[in-house]
């Protein structure tokens, strides 16, 4: 019996420590003002970039077919 109490006890105080160091809350806080927020984002047909268009002449076999081109906005 002894030794079950001291079990649950160990086994309480381990989790209390593990709690109380994931709880801390502004080790990683960030200010507003330094956030991003995402707030539009656009699919449009792709156009072959200038890239593409070297690996096209040089017939290096590049696969990339120009369908897609997405755009992001920041906040």
């Amino acid at each position: 019996m002894k030794q079950t109490h001291n079990n649950v006890r160990f086994l309480f105080v381990s989790l209390s420590i593990l709690l109380f160091l994931s709880l801390t809350g502004c080790w990683s806080s960030h200010e507003i003002e330094e956030q991003s927020l995402g707030i539009g984002l656009t699919f449009d047909k792709g156009k072959q970039s200038f890239i593409e268009k070297k690996l096209n002449e040089q017939g290096d076999g590049y696969s990339k077919k120009d369908l897609i081109t997405a755009t992001h906005q920041k906040a």
